[in-house]
C-alpha cells in the first residue's frame, strides 16, 4: 500500500489544481477544477479521499 507516495502525488496535484483556481477567471477554473476532482475521487481509490474512521468499513 503506497499510501505516502499516492498523497504525495495527490498533494502535488491538488496543489496544481489550487494555482489554477486561484489564477486565471476563478468561474470557470473552480467549475472545472471540481468536476476533474470529483473524476479522479471515482477513478482512484476513494478510499484514500474518506477520513480515516471510513477507511475500514470501505475496505
Amino acid at each position: 500500500m503506497p499510501s505516502s507516495s499516492f498523497q504525495n502525488k495527490l498533494a502535488f496535484s491538488l496543489s496544481q489544481k489550487l494555482h489554477a483556481i486561484i489564477q486565471p477567471p476563478k468561474i470557470i477554473f473552480s467549475d472545472s477544477c471540481h468536476k476533474m476532482i470529483l473524476s479522479i475521487r471515482d477513478d482512484e481509490s476513494s478510499t484514500d479521499w474518506n477520513p480515516p474512521h471510513q477507511i475500514p468499513s470501505v475496505r
